[in-house]
């Protein structure tokens, strides 16, 4: 049972990005419903935070708190702060335990697999004349002259990392002996590269690097420096001219804000605090200054804890853990500085990357 509640609710969590449902706020709250679900029986069950849990139970703890410090006097707020609480809960300590299993990484190879085939299959629709059936953005590719794909979901930072995600799952299977994840992998591939996303781009770079070096040791270097050098002879296909598309203006005001109310943070709701300083932007788009402006430099630094702490655990594993975590979470902590999926939330990615928190804090 709560196997196929963690599945219906990961399932959920993406119909909002969907272009068909785009931000509609009921797959959001019958997302929260099922986490609540499986928090419930997985509780019952005797799914418990162990010793290892300990960083996000700190995490965890200091989120009300904030919420008092932060003086939020608004009940929503307090409903946001407890859904973030329950969402961080329940996809690390029961979520990442019970799909952290041969069975449960299929699925979510399967399920992550099938954003970058909608994703190729829009482009090929594209490519035959066919733009009014597909979901494409308007720039094109520097040198390949096709425009980049954004699957079924909206932007391609974001699609990045679900299709980082499928890459990680997919290789892992494919090395495992699963050869029919060899597809699988190169769709995931694709769906990166043809994503035209630099934050993915640098992010699939670091996954790779720390994947061979893992693997073949220092010996590695030898392919990966030239190749990371080649990418410098290509400025166009790295958009170095487009600067960071707003992110250089954003990121100083969200520290200054942040730096206001450096304890409490100043509550829930990154789009409302924005708007209260006059500012448009719905996310800083970075996860850590998110992740600042509610919770402080407190909630920050636990965050920021949580995510090493566990790769430190991962590093000292045998198991298969290492083989699929120890590239996997370094990338996702690149994608963090660039966009927001943060643990807790009961978006796709938010819960994905909870799952694999989960997972390398899994006994």
């Amino acid at each position: 049972m709560l196997f196929k509640l963690s599945l219906l609710s990961v399932a959920v969590s993406s119909l909002p990005y969907l272009v068909f449902f785009k931000g509609q706020p009921p797959f959001y709250m019958a997302s929260g419903l099922i986490l609540l679900t499986v928090a419930l029986v997985g509780t019952w069950k005797g799914l418990l935070p162990s010793r290892r849990h300990l960083p996000l139970l700190l995490y965890l703890s200091y989120l009300p708190l904030a919420y008092f410090l932060s003086g939020s006097s608004q009940g929503v707020f307090a409903l946001k702060t407890a859904g973030y609480f329950l969402g961080a809960y329940t996809s690390v300590v029961i979520m990442g335990r019970v799909l952290g299993e041969e069975r449960g990484l299929k699925i979510l190879a399967n399920f992550l697999s099938f954003f970058s085939a909608a994703g190729l299959f829009f482009l090929a629709l594209d490519l035959f004349g066919m733009r009014n059936f597909a979901v494409m953005s308007g720039m094109k590719i520097p040198y390949l002259g096709i425009h980049p794909i954004r699957s079924l979901v909206f932007g391609p930072n974001y699609f990045s990392i679900l299709a980082l995600m499928g890459f990680a799952l997919s290789l892992y299977l494919f090395n495992s002996g699963e050869r029919i994840y060899l597809l699988h992998t190169s769709l995931n591939l694709l769906g990166i590269v043809l994503s035209f996303s630099r934050a993915g781009y640098l992010a699939l770079g670091v996954f790779l690097a720390v994947y061979l070096i893992n693997r073949r040791g220092t010996r590695a270097l030898l392919f990966i420096l030239p190749g990371a050098m080649a990418l410098f002879l290509l400025p166009r296909f790295l958009q170095i001219s487009k600067g960071m598309t707003g992110r250089e203006a954003i990121w100083p005001l969200a520290w200054e804000l942040i730096k206001d109310f450096p304890v409490s943070g100043w509550g829930m709701g990154v789009e409302k605090i924005f708007a209260a300083t006059g500012i448009k932007w719905g996310s800083a788009h970075n996860t850590f200054l998110d992740v600042g402006l509610m919770f402080g430099l407190v909630g920050l630094i636990l965050y920021a804890v949580m995510f090493l702490y566990t790769l430190a655990l991962v590093f000292r594993e045998k198991s298969w853990k290492r083989e699929l975590l120890l590239p996997l979470l370094p990338s996702l902590l690149v994608l963090s500085f660039f966009t927001t999926f943060v643990v807790g939330g009961f978006s796709l990615g938010s819960q994905l990357a909870g799952i694999f928190l989960g997972m390398g804090m899994k006994e």
